[in-house]
């Protein structure tokens, strides 16, 4: 029996957040923590929490029933393209959602407080991408892609530009974030690990489709990317 796969999934922003009603305007929905804030049973923040467990546990049972015959005609291959970036980073003890969902919330929190957006040329939509080494100097940095480099920005925003990747496994999926991560990321290693290509560090999480209302999950849009490598050919 071949070994699983191992892959360090980042602990992204889709985790969890202390109850849906704080969902804001142009943010993802992020599952809850039952037991947050003493939400009860009888309550609507409540049996949104039950909600979203109960889709990750469903994603959690159909992972584990086509594990050993996951269909990979949903994952292709992607070369990304170099790109200049404002980014906002802060800090995180490690992956897991508890440590990076509430860096996420405090980043884009800036981006509206700076008005970043408004000081920059969009070319696409934000992103999730981490620096560093968990327990050491683990960073979160949540980029938003711009034309060209902005002529000066409040910190603690920065410009920087991300280098190519020259091959990354990328898959498209929508609807309910619980019912995507982190499972999402044990598809990516498992496709490229049976293709003996090695992962290479953590992915990116892009918001292809962010929704305005919690009642609209089932129309957001994540695009996820996974670098890889290929191993080096042997001579003959």
């Amino acid at each position: 029996m071949p070994a699983k796969p191992c892959v360090r999934v980042p602990g992204s922003r889709y985790g969890s957040k202390s109850g849906a009603s704080q969902l804001r305007p142009g943010t993802p929905e992020l599952v809850p923590l039952l037991g947050e804030r003493g939400l009860t049973l009888t309550s609507r923040e409540g049996c949104k929490v039950v909600q979203d467990q109960l889709l990750g546990v469903e994603a959690r049972l159909r992972y584990i029933e086509r594990e050993g015959a996951m269909p990979a005609d949903d994952i292709v291959v992607k070369k990304l393209p170099a790109m200049g970036v404002v980014v906002i980073a802060e800090p995180a003890p490690a992956f897991g959602p508890e440590n990076i969902v509430p860096v996420v919330n405090r980043a884009e929190e800036q981006f509206r407080q700076l008005r970043i957006r408004e000081l920059v040329k969009e070319a696409g939509p934000y992103f999730i991408f981490y620096e560093g080494e968990p327990g050491d100097d683990l960073m979160v940095c949540l980029a938003l892609p711009v034309a060209e480099p902005p002529a000066g920005l409040p910190p603690p925003a920065r410009y920087l530009v991300l280098p190519e990747v020259e091959e990354a496994a990328v898959t498209v999926r929508n609807g309910p974030a619980a019912s995507i991560f982190p499972f999402v990321y044990h598809d990516l290693a498992r496709w490229a690990d049976e293709r003996g290509y090695q992962t290479a560090g953590p992915g990116r999480e892009v918001w292809v489709h962010m929704v305005d209302d919690a009642a609209e999950v089932s129309q957001q849009v994540f695009e996820i990317q996974l670098p890889f490598s290929r191993p080096e050919a042997t001579p003959s």
